[in-house]
């Protein structure tokens, strides 16, 4: 009876219903320690590696004491007894086994005697504990008293929860309040359109939107469809339609079009209200602008394009430079050993041809790691002359491309980009003539400058239009047509390489873009010498050749054996670290990527065994950079000649 007075005291202390966690565990524990006559009760709370009081009384000073920590280590058998029962009553506390572990360091200097321990559990969690300490001696406690103090316990879970709950609702509350703003600033708008009478409402911001003075709303539902893209008009209708019928919710991404040429990407969303019949009255809703996160996803999806694009042209680079490695070198072996001159032109012919086709893979991986291209000298004249079998072919048999040259023009400028720069405008004048035409292509000098003019005779654009032609991902095209980067492409490329691209154009009567470009010295031409020769001595070593390419092995242990080199060859890392096993060579020559182990990590394996070991490392990717334990190795940039790989040995051991 005591203690369901008690209780009824507590649902009645200010203290218990102020939404206050700290007041309302005070009025609790107060409450417990008078019903049950205990000396101190405390509410411990759970946190990493133990338990700390949050609140502790002691009744007999009415004083509110410091916290105290409680190690789980500490007190295994205690906190499994928490863990596993709903009341943990233990009347003789200096001599229970599940306490006997904190009895001299807790128990026994304050004099607790007797424990009755309730666990707080929240979602089925153990969150605390409200403990219950008798100071004097043992106390058998009675059962009333343990349903007493399992009470406590579970008004001490309510009170946590509700604590945690009014948190949530608050910080929801301040969320609300941080989106409602969020929105104003954006410039949602609200609109309301009367089926009854087809009018419809604007607010504001909605008419500014759509490029309209502040005020204006459109005469009817007909007027605000026709501001609707073409193409998205008879899904919004369809939309309107089944929120009418169906009573949901109306929600609509489409794209609007402005007076002044500009096209939005909106969100409007609805709710349709109906008379006591059933019938539709009206629709009342927001509209936000999405322009700019369809914008980014657009982005983004052509970025993880991109992406994926890139890792494929490197992987592809990769193995065509292993390929190339061993149709050169094999060349080059030819070249020493014949001296017919039709042997030497073939020889020749398949030198030039691989080293070609190294400039091609070398373009891959700069754009498969997005890496910068050094900038040599290109003809521009040149390219042209070069690209125009191409582009004939991609302008299609309704374009006819004429083509003039006016002596060499050397630009600074990676000669891929330049493609690019030349391949998007050809391609943006093929699209402006659909149905077919004359597109003229002249590079002429006109010191210190080159230019590159590209004219079609197609359908032209209006100035707001060309006021935007080059920001990114603006196309006046649908989107099956083009991406909106072609004209931004070129005016990247030609900026970064400190020129300039100009149009003039008018409805009706074409286009005719210009880029300007200041001229460079063309470069320097390649020595007439004879190919370089390797080393002619070097003593024979033992070399430990780790390539998991077994064309490029078979040829690199051709060169190798060739110059009386023991050669052991690993095609992975661990039958490399197997290898070791059996000593060190005098050298480790080693691809950068491997099966099993990758090449630094097999060359970081071979200087902690033997520390002084000179090693070549070889990739055929571009040079990314090594760690930096390895950043002073040197690296051999497949392809590489036969000559260079000797070279590069005898540099290592004169360096040794």
């Amino acid at each position: 009876m005591l203690h369901q007075s008690a209780l009824h005291a507590l649902v009645r202390d200010p203290r218990w219903v102020s939404g206050d966690l700290d007041l309302a565990l005070r009025a609790l524990i107060e409450t417990a320690s008078t019903a049950l006559h205990t000396a101190r009760v405390a509410v411990w709370f759970l946190e990493e590696g133990g338990i700390r009081t949050t609140l502790l009384y002691d009744r007999r000073s009415g004083a509110w004491l410091d916290p105290s920590f409680l190690s789980l280590d500490a007190a295994p058998a205690y906190f499994e007894a928490l863990r596993t029962n709903r009341l943990v009553a233990i009347d003789d506390a200096q001599r229970d086994p599940r306490t006997a572990s904190f009895n001299e360091g807790y128990l026994q200097p304050l004099d607790i005697g007797a424990l009755l321990d309730a666990p707080i559990l929240v979602e089925g969690q153990l969150v605390g504990v409200v403990c219950h300490e008798h100071v004097g001696g043992p106390r058998i406690w009675s059962d009333d008293h343990k349903a007493f103090a399992a009470t406590i316990g579970d008004l001490a879970a309510l009170a946590m929860q509700t604590a945690r709950r009014r948190d949530a609702e608050a910080a929801l509350a301040r969320r609300d309040e941080e989106i409602r703003a969020a929105l104003d600033a954006s410039g949602v708008a609200d609109w309301a359109w009367d089926i009854r009478t087809n009018r419809v409402r604007w607010s504001p911001t909605l008419a500014e939107l759509f490029g309209k003075p502040r005020g204006w709303s459109p005469e009817d539902g007909n007027t605000y469809l026709s501001m609707v893209h073409p193409d998205d008009q008879h899904a919004v209708v369809e939309g309107l339609q089944e929120a009418a019928r169906s009573g949901k919710e109306y929600c609509a991404e489409h794209r609007v079009m402005r007076e002044d040429g500009q096209q939005l990407w909106i969100e409007a969303r609805g709710r349709m209200s109906y008379d006591a019949a059933g019938e539709p009255l009206s629709m009342a809703g927001l509209v936000v602008d999405v322009t700019e996160r369809k914008v980014l996803q657009e982005r983004l999806q052509r970025s993880e394009r991109l992406d994926s694009l890139g890792r494929l042209a490197g992987g592809v680079a990769h193995d065509f430079n292993n390929l190339l490695t061993t149709i050169s070198g094999a060349a080059e072996l030819l070249a020493l050993r014949h001296d017919s001159t039709d042997d030497a032109d073939l020889i020749d012919l398949i030198l030039s041809s691989s080293s070609r086709a190294a400039e091609l893979t070398r373009q891959l991986l700069a754009f498969g790691h997005r890496q910068p291209n050094e900038a040599p000298a290109t003809d521009l004249g040149a390219l042209l002359v070069d690209m125009r079998p191409l582009l004939a072919s991609m302008l299609g048999e309704t374009v006819r491309l004429q083509t003039r040259v006016d002596g060499a023009a050397y630009v600074r400028g990676d000669s891929y980009q330049l493609q690019q720069v030349l391949m998007n405008l050809a391609i943006n004048g093929r699209d402006a003539m659909p149905g077919g035409g004359l597109l003229q292509i002249v590079v002429e000098r006109a010191p210190p400058y080159a230019r590159l003019i590209v004219e079609d005779h197609g359908i032209g654009m209006a100035p707001q239009v060309v006021a935007r032609i080059f920001e990114p991902y603006f196309s006046t095209k649908a989107t099956s047509q083009g991406t909106g980067l072609g004209l931004a492409v070129c005016h990247g490329v030609v900026d970064q390489l400190d020129g300039t691209i100009d149009v003039d154009t008018e409805e009706g009567r074409g286009s005719r873009f210009v880029v300007t470009l200041p001229l460079s010295a063309p470069p320097a031409r390649p020595t007439t010498e004879a190919r370089d020769q390797p080393p002619q001595s070097t003593e024979p070593l033992r070399i430990l050749l780790v390539e998991d390419d077994q064309l490029v092995a078979d040829l690199l242990l051709r060169v190798l054996r060739s110059r009386g080199h023991r050669v052991v060859h690993a095609p992975s890392g661990p039958a490399a670290l197997d290898a070791l096993e059996s000593g060190a060579p005098d050298i480790l020559i080693c691809d950068v990527v491997l099966p099993g182990l990758s090449g630094p990590e097999v060359v970081l394996e071979a200087l902690g065994r033997h520390g002084d070991l000179p090693v070549l490392m070889m990739t055929g990717y571009a040079p990314d950079d090594l760690p930096a334990d390895l950043a002073d190795v040197p690296l051999l940039t497949k392809p590489f000649s036969p000559g260079e790989l000797l070279r590069r040995i005898h540099e290592l051991t004169l360096d040794g």
